[in-house]
């Protein structure tokens, strides 16, 4: 575990020989994570994120004016505190905001036993990897724990992985898992030039999802939403939400064939 200067991407965090965030760009993670479920949600109030040590989901939720309450739950005590002390960049000043409850802890422990339930909750998680040690994070079963902390109209988002042809199955996989739970599942992606290759994420809902807005419509509500409007944010608007939504032919054709789900 470090943290190395790697020129124009700033410092960076690199846990077993992979870096797994930089100062350059994690908005381009952090604000689709957070923004793009907020949006379609349309004004959450509690917000729990599952991961997230570096603090920058939480930064982002902090910025809708509806938000009341942040939890982020993170099994890596060491982490949360190498962040603290040399990323400090990517949190800003959300740990001192009393809106934010940082635990330390295991976060399927949490949404096991807890008896609180959230507008969106963030899955800010390690890659699934088909039998590694995450993947019991993007089960079935897990996700019905998760489905149970949610409101009734409320949103789950998750990181699903790259797509890429080295990993191609596990992104539709994790989507056709959620599929079997929730009523509507949107896919988008990110293109993070830290991991080379775009990565997928995938919200989740029992309500209907409108994704079908204008470019004009999303930044109004970004304006009118958010602290200080769009100026708070360096990726996302109208143009760029609807551009993560336009997954390639290819991936969506995956999707909507994958008949494999995660138990």
């Amino acid at each position: 575990m470090i943290i190395a200067d790697i020129g124009p991407y700033g410092k960076a965090l690199v846990l077993d020989g992979r870096i797994q965030t930089t100062t350059g760009d994690e908005y381009l993670y952090h604000e689709p994570i957070i923004h793009l479920p907020s949006l379609l949600h349309g004004g959450p109030k509690k917000v729990l994120i599952l991961g997230g040590a570096d603090l920058g989901a939480a930064r982002e939720a902090l910025k809708w004016k509806s938000v009341e309450q942040v939890v982020v739950i993170d099994i890596d005590g060491d982490v949360v505190e190498l962040c603290a002390q040399y990323l400090p960049e990517i949190a800003q000043d959300c740990s001192d905001d009393e809106r934010c409850k940082l635990i330390v802890g295991d976060a399927l422990k949490y949404i096991d036993e807890t008896d609180e339930t959230y507008d969106v909750i963030i899955g800010d998680l390690t890659d699934p990897i088909e039998n590694g040690p995450s993947i019991e994070l993007f089960t079935r079963s897990f996700y019905e724990k998760v489905k149970r902390c949610l409101n009734k109209s409320g949103v789950y988002v998750t990181q699903a992985g790259t797509i890429s042809l080295r990993e191609e199955k596990v992104f539709p996989r994790v989507a056709n898992t959620l599929k079997t739970l929730f009523k509507e599942v949107v896919p988008f992606s990110s293109f993070i030039p830290t991991y080379g290759t775009p990565l997928g994420f995938l919200a989740s809902s029992d309500s209907k999802l409108v994704t079908k807005l204008t470019a004009d419509e999303i930044n109004e509500k970004l304006d009118s939403d958010l602290h200080n409007g769009r100026e708070t944010l360096k990726f996302l608007d109208g143009t760029s939400f609807l551009g993560l939504l336009g997954l390639p032919a290819n991936v969506r054709a995956s999707i909507q064939s994958e008949s494999t789900v995660y138990k």
